[in-house]
């Protein structure tokens, strides 16, 4: 072995030996001259640089930050399944899992029919629950989808509330698209 050699990492010796055939053909290319390089920048290209802040997490129009106010609002939905009937979809909440949500995951009983808001491509749901065990402790869920992947009737959709889940029946505005995803991809 020459001295240049054990100068050349493992990786270089490696493609050296080997070639095309080599495990990091991939990190093949050394060219690390930038002079010749076109650089692009604009809108949507990230060129590296400094960070730029993109939210504060401030709501502009009352100061206060997001986190105290989204507590205010209520306690997200998080566990939720949703199906591809003929003529709707459905989503469904377990109530089994809607104490799970709360924190140290009390005995709950919903207090009125769960309020449902519908536009014709969001869904938004709020479920009123009472503590049981603190009997003045009431907590508001939440369940917000938006960019639904097909558009929806609002006026004939409805929610259906069962001793074990809560199911929200959404009316397709076409009844013969299938819903392969419940919301467009980002």
């Amino acid at each position: 072995m020459s001295s240049d050699e054990k100068k050349l990492s493992a990786l270089r010796s490696n493609i050296k030996e080997k070639g095309d055939f080599s495990y990091y053909y991939a990190h093949k290319n050394n060219n690390n001259d930038l002079k010749d390089a076109k650089i692009f920048q604009g809108p949507g290209i990230v060129t590296g640089g400094q960070p730029i802040l993109l939210h504060s997490g401030e709501d502009e129009s009352n100061g206060e930050s997001t986190n105290s106010s989204s507590k205010e609002n209520g306690i997200k939905i998080s566990k939720y399944s949703w199906s591809d009937c003929k003529d709707s979809i459905e989503i469904y909440i377990m109530k089994d899992d809607l104490p799970k949500m709360i924190p140290n995951k009390p005995e709950i009983t919903i207090q009125d029919k769960p309020k449902l808001e519908v536009t014709s491509n969001s869904i938004s749901l709020e479920i009123i629950v009472n503590n049981i065990s603190c009997n003045s402790k009431v907590h508001k869920l939440i369940l917000n989808i938006s960019n639904l992947s097909n558009l929806i009737d609002p006026e004939i959709s409805r929610v259906k509330v069962s001793d074990k889940k809560i199911t929200v029946i959404c009316f397709k505005d076409d009844s013969e698209t299938k819903w392969f995803s419940l919301t467009k991809p980002i």
